[in-house]
């Protein structure tokens, strides 16, 4: 490949790892890993939650840069391993531009988990937890049906593209007023078990995670993003509690 063409394939697969959820050293690595196996020359790569910068220079002694801007991130760790061994692919391989994008092309049009999945996968995390906090199983019940209500939130506000944080408190504020209604009608005793097996389905476990990693690895830019990232979720959780405890205090619920 020519460099222009190496350099975009390579920001396009490390792009599509950020949006899939990757953590930013493993980006940069497989980035600059293609680059090297193409003998790309004096590769430089920058990665943010938000941006790709990379550099590499040409046979003439010019620098070529590249960057993307990065709109849209979700978890989506099947994608990640998969890109992950194009990468390796690519490495011990060497294919050509052509062979390198309809690879990629197969694997971002894979298809996720069916949708009717992932709900259930919701209810049983809101069933789940409420037990583990020391609910019953009439809790547990109410929990997996207010993440049940948090799931098919999360769908709507995904279509009107609203901001994360407002999303958190709306999905957080609903989940708690189901757990406290239901507790207040006698149909759930332990109104906290139940309120925190729903709300578990909102804590940022990955983002958690990879913000350690980062700030573990000294990439502190990153790291702070993930971290002001989490933090804003879990306000945007102790916000929407809040405000349903505080209604239902008026006597509304």
């Amino acid at each position: 490949m020519q460099q222009y063409e190496l350099l975009t394939c390579a920001v396009d697969i490390g792009r599509a790892m950020l949006e899939s959820g990757a953590d930013i050293h493993r980006v940069e690595e497989s980035i600059g890993r293609i680059l090297s196996a193409y003998d790309a020359k004096e590769p430089e790569i920058f990665a943010t939650p938000e941006s790709i910068i990379v550099t590499v220079t040409e046979n003439n002694g010019r620098p070529l840069t590249k960057s993307e801007r990065i709109y849209s991130r979700e978890t989506n760790l099947g994608r990640v391993d998969m890109l992950n061994s194009l990468s390796r692919k690519i490495c011990a391989t060497k294919p050509s531009k052509r062979q390198v994008y309809i690879e990629l092309e197969k694997i971002l049009a894979a298809k996720r988990y069916h949708g009717a999945l992932i709900t259930l996968a919701y209810a049983a995390i809101g069933f789940s937890y409420a037990l583990f906090f020391g609910g019953s199983l009439t809790d547990a019940a109410v929990g997996a049906f207010a993440a049940l209500v948090i799931r098919f939130i999360e769908i709507l506000i995904h279509k009107h593209h609203i901001n994360a944080f407002f999303s958190c408190i709306l999905c957080s504020v609903s989940a708690a007023a189901i757990s406290v209604a239901c507790g207040h009608y006698g149909i759930n005793s332990n109104v906290e078990a139940a309120m925190l097996g729903a709300l578990m389905t909102l804590v940022p476990g990955i983002i958690i995670t990879n913000c350690m990693r980062d700030l573990i690895a000294a990439d502190y830019m990153s790291g702070l993003h993930g971290f002001i990232e989490a933090l804003l979720t879990a306000t945007g959780i102790a916000v929407g509690v809040a405000l349903a405890l505080a209604i239902s205090g008026g006597g509304v619920i």
